[in-house]
């Protein structure tokens, strides 16, 4: 079964040294388990527990596994067993739910909670580092009244679109988020003012560019602005006061 499991042939396993399932990283803690297996002395973390580690697969290929150790007394000799229960589909699941619950699913941005719980992490690390960061709030111009007139399918394209572009736009340490409605956060670590000024305006531009057909419209060509504020990160100020002072950059 876990020649099975891990894509090995039929009595392949018999005689291997278990570290070469281990992952490398992992290493260490093994060697504890084996050192605690030939003298007694120390101990064991796993042992006695159930545990979710990786093992790797004969391909090089990584599974979640449930392992279940145990220590025996028999004949005078100590032997500990192993049962390892592959739960990597149910932790596929697990991240697929949890990647739901923190997404907006018609732009594919993070959402408003996810926001204040990376924003709040940044902010720690900044207070205690003393590295700034900046955010930017973004909102697209006159929404309400080309969504009322072309329509929620037309507006929703609008979102989508600003939101592939964000997605686009920034670097792989920045985050973007819908707030809700037509308002956009981006958490940019590491970055004063000046550069997210520049992270701005490359947005603001390009998305200045994107043409919009609505129906309504017969077809012709529309473009859309979006009006952005940056708020940089000083000592002292709170995650509430970041995002206001973007809002008040913004709407001036």
């Amino acid at each position: 079964a876990a020649g099975e499991m891990l894509g090995y042939d039929e009595g392949e396993l018999i005689g291997m040294d278990f570290l070469r399932l281990i992952p490398p990283r992992y290493g260490n803690s093994w060697e504890q388990v084996e050192r605690y297996a030939a003298s007694g002395i120390g101990s064991a973390p796993v042992v006695g527990k159930s545990v979710e580690i990786p093992l790797l697969c004969k391909s090089g290929r990584e599974i979640t596994v449930q392992m279940s150790m145990a220590e025996k007394q028999a004949g005078g000799e100590k032997t500990f067993t192993a049962i390892i229960r592959d739960i990597s589909g149910r932790k596929a699941v697990e991240e697929e739910l949890r990647i739901l619950s923190i997404t907006d699913t018609l732009t594919r941005l993070y959402n408003r909670r996810h926001f204040y719980s990376l924003a709040q992490k940044e902010l720690d690390r900044a207070s205690r580092t003393k590295v700034v960061f900046s955010l930017l709030l973004a909102d697209i111009d006159n929404f309400k009244r080309y969504n009322d007139t072309n329509g929620h399918v037309e507006g929703d394209r609008v979102l989508t679109a600003i939101g592939d572009l964000m997605l686009k736009n920034f670097r792989t340490m920045d985050s973007c988020f819908r707030l809700g409605g037509e308002e956009f956060l981006v958490l940019l670590p590491e970055s004063g003012a000046v550069g997210a000024m520049v992270a701005a305006e490359r947005l603001r531009i390009r998305f200045s560019e994107l043409e919009f057909r609505p129906v309504h419209g017969g077809g012709m060509p529309v473009t859309i602005t979006v009006s952005i504020g940056i708020s940089e990160y000083h000592e002292g100020d709170s995650l509430e006061d970041m995002v206001r002072y973007a809002d008040m950059a913004m709407y001036s």
